[in-house]
């Protein structure tokens, strides 16, 4: 949607000037105020009247915060979000489900929260992952991610700020196998707290070898190729590490989300916006993986 400068608006004068709603006065030019942090852009398709607003208007309602001239009188109305904050539509429909589920799985589960200084896994570089590399550097936390591709680590490391780079670790499994090696080594030999485990049966031996006794490893995806060889179920009891299946996540985990979102202005990682007429390209992308971060479809 095409934010416009300009609006047209009722606006009321300064209290002392109401003495009925003929004071109402309308302005072909009032200046729309872009939202600040914590705040959205609403584009009103309807208001309906209270009581209260008659006497906003004739300058008797006892509330200081309506006194003010230049204000738009009533209270009751419905329309639609037209811009939040600093996010656009296509980087804001990256955060529902990709977002909240790398958020779900490093801070969802009771009691184990992911802190400050301790390290998370994150295998690939799929929106997923890449959220959740975001979101344990902002949180103070180390972020070890995996991929074949040193392109698309270096992707990943242009995306992230520099006051947290130092805390970022890439590791190309293409060249060194053994990357549950190298996480126990970015942690000080006792292992990640976190891995958010997108690859599956492929994958699985590989992150319970990475974390640490009573980290978490969560089951996200199935994208891997391969099956797990050799004992899981002692692997697992013998990492003493829990496995948990994360699906997306919670409204009060999301809104917690956005809250460290906007407090870190966290940019979501886009590798492509195709139109909307071109859907089947945009799933073939996808399949492809040669994508880094997110694929977006512009709708409107």
């Amino acid at each position: 949607m095409s934010i416009p400068s300009t609006q047209t608006a009722w606006h009321l004068p300064e209290v002392s000037q109401r003495n009925s709603p003929s004071a109402l006065r309308q302005v072909k030019d009032a200046k729309v105020k872009q939202p600040g942090p914590g705040e959205v852009l609403i584009k009103v398709h309807a208001v309906s009247l209270n009581y209260r607003d008659f006497m906003v208007a004739t300058g008797r309602y006892p509330s200081r915060v309506v006194k003010h001239a230049n204000l738009i009188p009533t209270s009751d109305g419905a329309g639609e979000v037209a811009a939040v904050d600093y996010l656009s539509y296509e980087e804001a429909s990256t955060l529902p489900c990709a977002a909240l589920t790398a958020y779900n799985a490093l801070f969802g589960l009771a009691g184990t929260p992911l802190k400050a200084g301790e390290t998370a896994v994150l295998e690939g570089t799929g929106g997923v992952s890449v959220f959740g590399a975001q979101i344990a550097l902002a949180a103070g936390a180390v972020a070890v991610i995996t991929s074949s591709s040193d392109e698309k680590l270096a992707i990943v490391k242009k995306s992230i700020p520099q006051e947290h780079q130092s805390r970022l670790h890439l590791h190309n499994y293409s060249k060194d196998p053994d990357w549950a090696k190298a996480a126990k080594s970015v942690s000080g030999g006792i292992g990640a707290a976190r891995v958010l485990d997108v690859g599956g049966s492929g994958t699985i031996i590989k992150a319970f070898e990475s974390v640490r006794p009573g980290g978490v490893v969560s089951a996200i995806g199935i994208i891997a190729k391969g099956s797990a060889e050799g004992d899981l179920g002692s692997l697992i009891r013998n990492s003493r590490g829990i496995y948990a299946g994360i699906i997306v996540g919670s409204r009060e985990l999301f809104e917690e989300m956005n809250r460290l979102f906007e407090a870190h202005q966290i940019k979501p990682l886009i590798d492509r916006v195709f139109p909307f007429d071109q859907a089947v390209q945009a799933y073939q992308h996808l399949e492809s993986q040669k994508h880094v971060g997110k694929i977006v479809i512009k709708v409107a």
